[in-house]
């Protein structure tokens, strides 16, 4: 039986499943949909199966409240792009839902609901095969009380609080309280809440962190006492260096030397690091552009039906390829907005002293050069201990920071800043 595009398609929007997966279960199952659909759930079997010791690090972790009810759940992947994918995070929505909607106690409640033809871990599996990737439910939990709250840290699906209160608490400081548990962590919300191990622990490195401080204070007094800087005997190789000049240095030039060591190596930190965050920059990225997200999928589409053409011998000349007649030679342009000026955020970093500089570029800098220079003689001007800003102020900074363009999958500012201090440890 000839499968058909709508075919495919109907099949596709019914499992999310690639082009091919849907063309070849067609035609495995000849034109059968149910066999189809099995066939491709099979797949997310074998999958699931063949993955299943991979470590899955990443996801997206979703909260519920229903007032006097919240719940967390995670559902877990290997990479940040499945995480961060609509349709991954649309279906840990969706098992959330169910999981509120049903007051699920367990993981294995949640796992056992029905959801779709099968069950909600039928649709992990089943979407696992989809991306090719391990995929698990873990983290479930929830709260009960009078009053409950939920975070969602920056909206970024990766960090989520549940908090319930014993009696009705005000929204927005429910809120703070969610916010400050994700912030700090606390193993306990009061001192009965708290092991005597960890009391135990904790006991045992304070005292060791003040028998420390006591030793050091009581070494800098007798130092004092022989008239002897501290500074001066960090180490025992700067012990002779000193005990060599004969203590003769003056402390006021000695601390003109250390603030002009401390200039010189924070200058050099600092333009290093605008250098990184210039030439990691990306300039211009037009599959980002929203006006191109449909040529980007249509084109992708057409490219993925031209390749299963490849299947049947008939489609085929001599030679091995494909018959004009037989090939799709359709596709939209990649446009680029009449706004747009490639270069512009590389040209946005700007360099203050003392206090942020809140500017936006007016002339784009694809090579980042002027950028570089401007930042360097601001950098060379700054004085020993001083606060040096290196920001974008562009709108679009905090996606790109995320990830958004290919050209910068780890993002600019944090890597470079990582990266940097590594270099300088």
């Amino acid at each position: 039986m000839a499968v058909t595009m709508a075919d495919i398609t109907k099949l596709r929007k019914m499992t999310g499943a690639g082009m091919m997966d849907c063309k070849n279960a067609l035609t495995e199952a000849e034109g059968d949909y149910d066999k189809a659909m099995e066939i491709i759930r099979k797949k997310g079997q074998a999958v699931a199966a063949k993955r299943s010791e991979r470590d899955a690090s990443e996801g997206c972790v979703l909260a519920k409240t229903t007032g006097e009810y919240a719940v967390v759940i995670a559902l877990k992947c290997e990479t940040d792009f499945v995480a961060q994918n609509a349709d991954f995070v649309k279906l840990t929505q969706d098992i959330l839902d169910l999981a509120v909607a049903n007051k699920c106690k367990t993981l294995d409640e949640v796992k056992a609901l029905p959801m779709g033809n099968g069950t909600v871990q039928d649709a992990v599996v089943d979407r696992s095969g989809i991306t090719g990737e391990k995929m698990e439910l873990d983290g479930y939990m929830t709260v009960e009380g009078a009053s409950t709250a939920v975070y969602n840290h920056m909206n970024r699906n990766g960090l989520c609080t549940i908090v319930a209160f014993n009696k009705n608490v005000d929204e927005q400081l429910a809120k703070q309280v969610a916010m400050q548990i994700a912030a700090m962590n606390p193993i306990a919300i009061d001192e009965d809440g708290v092991s005597e191990e960890v009391k135990e622990k904790e006991i045992a490195v304070a005292i060791e962190k003040t028998k420390a401080e006591q030793v050091q204070k009581a070494v800098e007094a007798a130092l004092k006492k022989a008239n002897i800087n501290p500074a001066h005997v960090d180490s025992e190789e700067h012990m002779e260096s000193n005990m060599a000049k004969g203590w003769n240095i003056d402390p006021a030039a000695f601390a003109g030397l250390v603030a002009e060591d401390v200039k010189l190596r924070q200058r050099t930190i600092a333009i290093q690091l605008l250098n990184e965050i210039v030439q990691r920059s990306p300039v211009g990225n037009p599959e980002l552009w929203a006006i191109n997200a449909t040529a980007v999928q249509y084109n992708k589409a057409v490219g993925e039906w031209n390749e299963s053409l490849y299947a049947d011998p008939a489609n085929l000349t001599k030679t091995g390829r494909l018959r004009k007649k037989v090939r799709v030679n359709d596709s939209m342009d990649i446009r680029r907005p009449a706004e747009y000026r490639a270069g512009t955020f590389r040209a946005s970093h700007f360099v203050s002293i003392g206090e942020p500089n809140h500017s936006v570029p007016t002339e784009p800098d694809p090579r980042g050069t002027m950028t570089f220079l401007n930042g360097k003689n601001i950098i060379d001007q700054a004085p020993a201990y001083s606060v040096i800003y290196i920001q974008s102020n562009l709108p679009y900074s905090v996606p790109l920071e995320n990830g958004h363009s290919t050209q910068a999958p780890t993002g600019v500012y944090a890597v470079s800043f990582n990266g940097v201090i590594q270099a300088y440890k």
